[in-house]
C-alpha cells in the first residue's frame, strides 16, 4: 500500500488560497505538487473549502461567481429596459455572461435579446439585412423594386413555363366570381357534426395562446418573480360564463392580472374612435371582468404604455392595492 503524500503547513496554506481565489485548479495543483489530484481534493474537505462548479477553471470560461458582479442591481436595470449588450460594456465580461445570470435569477429574456424602442445605427441595420437575407437576396430586392415588374424581373422565357394555375394569381388574368366560389367551398371542407365540435371546443381550452408571451407579458412575470409572487399564466377560466384563457393569475390573492395591448384592447387614450373589431374587443372583456368580479374574483388590467413606463415599485403599489 502507497503511503499517502504530506504537505507542510506552508503548502497546504498554498493550495488553499491559490483554489479559494480562482487562481488555479485542482489538476493544476496536482500538475505543480507532482500529485494525483485527489490529495488535492482532500485537503480542500479537511479545510472545509467549498468545491468549486464544473466548468470554472475551464480556459476562457468567466463565470459571474468569479467576476462577483452585483446580480440585484443587473436584474433591476435589465427590468428597467437596459440590453445585455449595454449590461456587458458597464460591468466587464460579454453578454452570455449577462444572458447566463439572468436566468439564474429566473428572469426570462426578451425575444432575440431586443429591447422594445431600441433604436439601431445605420450600420447596425445594414449588418441585420446582410445576415438574414444575405448579399445576393438584397441585390436581388434592390432591382425587384426598381423594375416593378415580374415580367422584366424574371424574364418572358420564365413567366411562358408557369401553370395556368399561377398565372391566374397575376393581375392581367384575375380570377372570375364562380372560380374563387368553388376556391371557397373547397377550403370550407365538410360540415362539422355538433359533438365533433364540442370536442374541438374543449381540446382548445387547454391549448395554450400566444405560443409566445407578448413583452408587455414578460416585464410583468418578471416583476412577479423579483416579488417572489407565485402565479400562473393562461390558466382558462372555466368558472364563468363566457370562458378564456387570462393572462396571469395569482391564487393566493384570488388576483387576474391582464396586459392589455393599446391597439388591440382599444386604449380610449390612442383609439377614441374604436373600429368594429376593437369594440368586439371592449365588450368581450367588459363581460369577462363583470363575471369574474362576480365569482369573487379581483382583476389589474394594466395598459401596454402604462406597463412600459411601470417600475417595479410602482407595480408592486398597484399589487398592494388588489387591483383598484
Amino acid at each position: 500500500m502507497k503511503n499517502k503524500i504530506q504537505f507542510s503547513d506552508l503548502e497546504k496554506n498554498e493550495i488553499i488560497s491559490e483554489y479559494d481565489t480562482g487562481k488555479s485548479s485542482p489538476q493544476t495543483l496536482a500538475k505543480k505538487y507532482n500529485c494525483s489530484f485527489i490529495p488535492i481534493y482532500r485537503i480542500l474537505k479537511e479545510n472545509n473549502i467549498q468545491i468549486k462548479p464544473e466548468g470554472f477553471f475551464q480556459k476562457g470560461i468567466v463565470s459571474w461567481q468569479r467576476m462577483k458582479l452585483p446580480e440585484a442591481e443587473i436584474v433591476k436595470l435589465y427590468l428597467e429596459g437596459m440590453s445585455t449588450n449595454k449590461l456587458a460594456e458597464k460591468y466587464g465580461g460579454t453578454e452570455a455572461v449577462m444572458n447566463r445570470l439572468l436566468r439564474r435569477n429566473n428572469i426570462q429574456l426578451n425575444h432575440k435579446g431586443f429591447i422594445k424602442g431600441q433604436k439601431f445605427t445605420e450600420e447596425h441595420r445594414l449588418n441585420m439585412s446582410k445576415s438574414f437575407i444575405g448579399e445576393r437576396s438584397k441585390k436581388q430586392a434592390l432591382r425587384m423594386k426598381e423594375l416593378r415588374n415580374h415580367k422584366e424581373f424574371y424574364g418572358e422565357e420564365y413567366i411562358k413555363k408557369l401553370s395556368l394555375s399561377q398565372l391566374k394569381r397575376h393581375k392581367e388574368k384575375p380570377l372570375s366570381q364562380s372560380e374563387k366560389d368553388k376556391i371557397s367551398k373547397s377550403l370550407m371542407g365538410h360540415p362539422v357534426l355538433e359533438a365533433t365540435r364540442e370536442k374541438i371546443i374543449e381540446a382548445r381550452k387547454t391549448q395554450v395562446f400566444p405560443l409566445k408571451d407578448s413583452f408587455i407579458e414578460i416585464k410583468i412575470q418578471n416583476y412577479l418573480k423579483q416579488l417572489n409572487v407565485e402565479f400562473f399564466t393562461h390558466q382558462y377560466m372555466r368558472v364563468i360564463e363566457h370562458g378564456y384563457q387570462c393572462d396571469m393569475i395569482i391564487p393566493s390573492m384570488n388576483l387576474i392580472i391582464e396586459c392589455d395591448g393599446d391597439y388591440w384592447h382599444a386604449n380610449p387614450i390612442f383609439f377614441p374612435h374604436p373600429t368594429t373589431r376593437q369594440e368586439s374587443q371592449i365588450n368581450k372583456d367588459r363581460i369577462r371582468t363583470a363575471e369574474l368580479i362576480a365569482k369573487g374574483f379581483k382583476v389589474l388590467r394594466l395598459w401596454e404604455c402604462e406597463i412600459n413606463k411601470m417600475s417595479v415599485d410602482e407595480f408592486k403599489t398597484k399589487l398592494e392595492n388588489g387591483g383598484k
